[in-house]
């Protein structure tokens, strides 16, 4: 079996980026880093990795229970840089009417990856 071959085969069943898409085929073992290359030039320029496209699904996923520290944060672990984009303040405000501390509404949030602005408007507008 081909590398590119195995490599659609790992994409059928879920979306990757470049960086997981190479792990994968290394750890299989049976292809060379050089193959292994060609099959994922191959498919980014069949659209079936897009580093674009991940970015954009993963923070429409996560931007109502994340902040976009976090976000950003996860998505350069999986090799992929993103431009800036802000806090989704519907999360927050949300994860907010679960709490009556302000102390540990701040720690939930921070946790979660808010920026310091989005924390300081967050638990002044709610517990005040």
């Amino acid at each position: 079996m081909t590398a590119y071959t195995e490599l659609i085969k790992i994409l059928a069943r879920n979306m990757y980026t470049v960086k997981e898409a190479r792990e994968k085929l290394s750890k299989k073992g049976e292809f060379c880093r050089s193959v292994i290359d060609e099959a994922v030039e191959k498919a980014i320029s069949q659209k079936y990795l897009d580093d674009g496209k991940y970015a954009e699904i993963y923070i429409k996923k996560y931007e109502k229970t994340k902040g976009a520290a976090k976000i950003r944060q996860e998505l350069k672990m999986r090799g992929v840089e993103v431009s800036t984009f802000s806090d989704n303040t519907e999360g927050a405000e949300k994860l907010a009417r679960k709490y009556t501390d302000k102390q540990k509404l701040a720690r939930a949030l921070a946790y979660r990856g808010y920026s310091y602005d989005t924390i300081h408007k967050i638990t002044n507008m709610r517990l005040d």
